[in-house]
């Protein structure tokens, strides 16, 4: 009998990497503590029973574009990236964005998984999917909830056929939020956060990641893209 197609898994972005730091803030290097936090929750979800893999597990280089490309290369159930965020100095709290819709070379290979017909509507995972961590963060951390929030351009998440979310974890430009994130109590808080909230959303919302037929998927790049939607 020949092998079945390999089981899906969740996919972990730590965002940034190598020669690309992400934000700078209080001394703190973004690449650095997205591992940290990406490699947490890998471990968290892994003891769970969960399928996990990640786009990074070192202080890598991993181009923003060639990531979607990766990720759509096999059947994946979701994608959470995790990234830090930076502003004034007063600025606080946890944030989850999601792209919806999303780039049209990927909307048109859902609509035809799916089988809806072109301008069709399909369910946004990726809301819900982003509503559900975000809470589950909020509930665990006590954070400032900055709620969630919809870009369609951002390099990521417009890019993938899973439902994708990036979550901002804090402000390492705030000198108190900074030091909340150095504490391990506080990242464990938070991995929790976003562990159960991807359970909440996987029994609630079950996807079918081998109906889209896996493979390479071309990656267009956008015009000049914003620095927020290199994320």
């Amino acid at each position: 009998m020949a092998p079945g197609p390999p089981p899906a898994t969740l996919v972990i972005d730590p965002g940034h990497g190598g020669a690309d730091g992400g934000t700078v803030g209080n001394g703190l290097i973004e690449k650095d503590w997205t591992l940290k936090v990406g490699l947490a929750l890998a471990a968290e979800l892994r003891s769970r029973g969960h399928a996990v893999t990640l786009t990074r597990e070192s202080d890598v280089t991993v181009p923003i574009l060639e990531r979607p490309s990766w990720i759509n290369a096999a059947p994946r159930l979701a994608l959470i990236s995790i990234h830090f965020n930076a502003g004034s100095a007063d600025a606080t709290g946890v944030e989850t964005w999601y792209s919806w819709p999303k780039k049209p070379e990927i909307m048109a290979r859902l609509h035809d998984a799916g089988g809806v017909p072109l301008p069709g509507t399909l369910p946004d995972d990726g809301q819900h999917l982003a509503q559900a961590v975000q809470q589950a963060v909020q509930k665990h951390t006590k954070s400032r909830d900055r709620g969630i929030k919809n870009r369609e351009d951002m390099a990521l998440t417009s890019r993938t056929l899973c439902p994708a979310i990036l979550i901002e974890c804090g402000f390492l430009s705030n000198a108190s939020e900074s030091r909340k994130i150095q504490e391990a109590e506080w990242r464990k808080r938070l991995v929790q956060g976003i562990a159960d909230g991807y359970e909440t959303w996987l029994h609630a919302h079950p996807t079918r990641p081998a109906a889209v037929e896996a493979g390479p998927l071309p990656v267009v790049p956008t015009a000049s893209p914003t620095p927020d939607a290199e994320h």
